[in-house]
């Protein structure tokens, strides 16, 4: 009895990390989201303009 009310602890914090993970992953969603976005505008901006390097150029 003893042993599953251990194992019952040990499956409530592993939920409760795997949620706190989702939860701060949502989050960081919406700016990644952006960001590749933003990287995508500014490589095809820089595409059409013939820099040799756009990776380079973007960092600058």
């Amino acid at each position: 009895m003893t042993k599953q009310a251990g194992n019952s602890d040990e499956l409530n914090k592993q939920l409760e990390n795997l949620q706190n993970k989702y939860q701060a992953d949502t989050e960081s969603l919406p700016g990644q989201l952006q960001q590749a976005k933003l990287n995508g505008a500014l490589d095809t901006v820089l595409s059409s303009s013939k820099v040799r390097n756009p990776e380079a150029a973007r960092y600058c």
